[in-house]
């Protein structure tokens, strides 16, 4: 069965949070369809998104994510010296030639957080998280400016290297619907333009503040070269990561421009952060008007006036507060956030209708992913 969707929630501004939401979309995602597999991709040498999924109250999940980045990936039985079971491991192997693993086999660097916390949902899998990525990255960029030669293009096939494993893992599982999230640095270096390679729609969380709408307008220049670089340096667009996709890459279109931790007021978001929204949205509306190409959707013309355009592409999503928090230290989902946690050498307690304020939400977000 088929890759439904790759997701890649990204945004070149650090602090508008990409893991949390991350966190939470695949495991709501994950709880809605218990039929389909949802992979989760931590390309952040943060390792966040792992230990959020690893936690429990027992240990938390940076333990994990340290074993892990030890533990050496198998191979026909037999574990592989000095390949880790993680992102960077599978970078490694996959970009050193004759070293990679059987396509069959690349499933094995996968880990099913339910066996490590029984909250998270059996249907989820994740490719952990390391630190390693972040020395990996700089002999993946060396790898990637080699000449090509004969049928190899080293740039190309490097920076498809996560694509290509979530073709190995869909195509050994054939019966199966997969969904994948990947969690990204906000940083535009090499595993980050990895990671962007491998998604097929951009989720693209947004603080309310004019430094958002800022990182958005980077986004389009850096993922799809919109706009023109000053003549001075014209001469280095060659270079970029937008020119050398034209020719190699299938992009990934915006599906979403998600207004993150707004304050509301019931059901309504707070003027303040309402109007950031709208001007963040009203900037990219201006990008869609010259470049629908770039968004989901427009070919059959979602979005084409303004009004429209923030009905299809702008989400507001609530400020979870403490409840965030909460999650994240304990690796609950929001659906069983509720009860009493130990946090740190206090008990903290979420109500039920707090919980399930936040949860009314997020739903509203994920039935928009099919």
């Amino acid at each position: 069965m088929p890759l439904i969707h790759s997701y890649a929630v990204w945004n070149n501004k650090g602090g508008v949070g990409k893991t949390t939401l991350t966190f939470h979309l695949a495991c709501r995602y994950a709880e809605w369809h218990p039929n389909r597999r949802i992979l989760c991709i931590d390309a952040c040498p943060q390792a966040s998104l792992s230990m959020t999924l690893l936690s429990s109250q027992a240990q938390h999940g940076s333990n994990h994510v340290a074993t892990l980045s030890r533990t050496e990936v198998q191979r026909g039985g037999q574990p592989v010296a000095n390949v880790a079971r993680t992102i960077a491991g599978y970078l490694l192997s996959a970009s050193t030639i004759g070293h990679a693993l059987p396509a069959a086999e690349v499933e094995n660097f996968l880990v099913q957080p339910h066996q490590y916390n029984n909250y998270i949902p059996p249907n989820l899998y994740l490719l952990c998280g390391d630190g390693s990525l972040e020395l990996l990255s700089r002999r993946l960029e060396a790898d990637r400016e080699i000449r090509p030669s004969g049928l190899d293009n080293p740039w190309k096939r490097i920076t498809l290297l996560l694509k290509d494993f979530l073709r190995d893992v869909t195509a050994s599982n054939p019966t199966v619907d997969f969904v994948s999230f990947i969690d990204t640095n906000p940083a535009f270096n090499t595993y980050t333009e990895i990671a962007i390679a491998a998604s097929t729609r951009l989720l693209c969380p947004i603080a309310p503040d004019d430094y958002s709408t800022a990182a958005l307008k980077a986004m389009f220049e850096l993922v799809y070269g919109h706009t023109q670089p000053h003549p001075i340096f014209d001469a280095y667009r060659e270079y970029t990561f937008a020119v050398k996709a034209e020719n190699h890459l299938t992009l990934p279109r915006v599906h979403k421009i998600i207004l993150n931790r707004s304050t509301m007021y019931d059901t309504r978001v707070c003027n303040a952060f309402s109007q950031m929204g709208i001007q963040a949205a009203t900037s990219c509306h201006a990008v869609f008007q010259t470049n629908p190409e770039y968004f989901e959707d427009a070919v059959g013309g979602a979005g084409a006036d303004l009004s429209a355009f923030h009905g299809r592409f702008l989400e507001n999503l609530a400020d979870f507060h403490s409840v965030a928090v909460i999650c994240s230290h304990v690796g609950r989902p929001l659906s069983q956030a509720q009860g009493t946690h130990t946090l740190v050498t206090d008990r903290v307690k979420v109500q039920l209708t707090q919980a399930q304020r936040y949860l009314a939400q997020l739903d509203t977000l994920v039935l928009s992913l099919d």
